[in-house]
């Protein structure tokens, strides 16, 4: 057991700077922390998913996953590869390795960098894009190096530059037809950097909302890069059909907490036999709990908690 003084050192610790609540599980809230004089993190995130996801439903143009080719040799920035020809994305190569692969890390209104190559390269990327109506979108794109773009089939972009990738390099009308449009690109790559970037109206709502909690929830927001891969903080938001997300989150969390993390684990696996669904709150709430147990302080984590609940 730890020494009377120790454990004393870490009672003037909670009592003057923290509230502890259910300790014994790992809960840990900061008192005075600014967040808890606003909708708390979990709740603000839940329904501006839900109201995201609404916006779509409600008609507004649906942008399906990327998926891109590996880097393919090519003769020159005019060279007609394979994906031109026509795309599916079941087909494999000779020895049975899918050619298309699902990107849902590259995530609009972001930079994404591709594999550096030699000279003439290229790769190939491709997108589904549902409209309720014959609507004209208007793409903001950049690449590193070249670019060509095509909708339904029909090429309505081509830039043979060589440049690194930046935001809005390029802009391209996109005439939609009612229900479901295909759009390709390629990023020819003349050698070294390789990169692309797609935006549509110039901001995207998801990044516009998460920007707006990166001001309010600075703390929770990290966490949250921090123990996803880069990109997918945003993938939070993406109507999906499990809570993979919120779960790949979560475990990498409590990987981190060290001894005494026992209690949380056992939550997560309770929550996890609920079947609760992607975006429910819930999940954000037992993120945030353990986080907040992994970073307690340094006297705190020098705590015998069984000889402190008794």
């Amino acid at each position: 057991m730890h020494s009377p003084s120790r454990l004393a050192r870490a009672l003037q610790i909670v009592l003057s700077g923290f509230v502890l609540t259910g300790y014994g599980a790992g809960s840990l809230v900061e008192a005075g922390d600014r967040d808890a004089k606003r909708a708390t993190w979990p709740e603000t995130m839940s329904a501006s998913r839900a109201e995201l996801l609404d916006r779509q439903v409600d008609g507004d143009v649906e942008l399906g996953p990327w998926y891109a080719t590996g880097q393919l040799k090519a003769q020159g920035f005019d060279d007609p590869l394979f994906p031109e020809e026509g795309v599916d994305l079941e087909a494999n190569d000779e020895e049975g390795n899918p050619l298309w692969q699902r990107r849902p890390e590259f995530v609009d209104g972001q930079v994404h960098m591709l594999p550096n190559t030699p000279n003439d390269f290229a790769t190939y990327l491709f997108r589904t894009v549902r409209a309720p109506a014959a609507v004209e979108l208007a793409a903001g794109l950049g690449s590193d190096d070249g670019l060509i773009v095509w909708l339904n089939g029909e090429e309505v972009l081509s830039r043979d530059v060589a440049r690194g990738p930046a935001p809005n390099q390029d802009h391209a009308a996109l005439p939609l037809q009612p229900g479901e449009n295909t759009l390709l690109l390629k990023i020819h790559n003349r050698g070294g950097g390789h990169g692309f970037y797609f935006s549509v109206d110039g901001v995207d709502p998801v990044a516009a909302c998460w920007s707006r909690f990166e001001d309010d929830f600075p703390l929770q927001s990290n966490w949250l890069k921090e123990h996803l891969p880069r990109g997918a903080h945003l993938l939070w938001f993406a109507e999906r059909d499990d809570a993979e997300v919120e779960r790949q989150m979560i475990e990498s969390a409590l990987r981190r907490c060290g001894a005494g993390g026992e209690a949380l684990h056992a939550e997560f696996e309770q929550l996890a036999r609920t079947d609760a669904p992607p975006g429910d709150a819930r999940w954000l709430a037992l993120f945030e709990k353990v986080c907040r147990f992994r970073h307690r302080p340094e006297e705190l984590r020098r705590v015998n908690l069984p000889a402190l609940r008794l």
